[in-house]
């Protein structure tokens, strides 16, 4: 089946915009919802209107988590295919 074009279920077909938005629910997952959330607003507050790059918003989880999440982007950022464990 497709749908809108692309496969159900593939996720790495797109990988700016569906796999960016899996690995952000996969992060939320991993840290929790108040610190996924914070996350986020410290994002927001420190980048509004700014230019950043995808090692800035890693750097920033982990420092707002105190979790080493490489493994985590690594996994879910770098390498192909759908992640089975992080």
């Amino acid at each position: 089946m497709f749908e809108s074009g692309r496969e159900r279920g593939r996720t790495e077909g797109t990988p700016v915009y569906d796999r960016g938005a899996m690995t952000l629910q996969a992060l939320r997952q991993k840290v929790g919802d108040d610190t996924f959330f914070s996350i986020l607003k410290t994002w927001y507050a420190e980048h509004r209107g700014g230019n950043v790059t995808t090692a800035d918003f890693t750097a920033l989880a982990e420092r707002v988590s105190g979790q080493d999440l490489d493994h985590f982007f690594q996994v879910w950022l770098y390498e192909e295919g759908r992640p089975t464990s992080w």
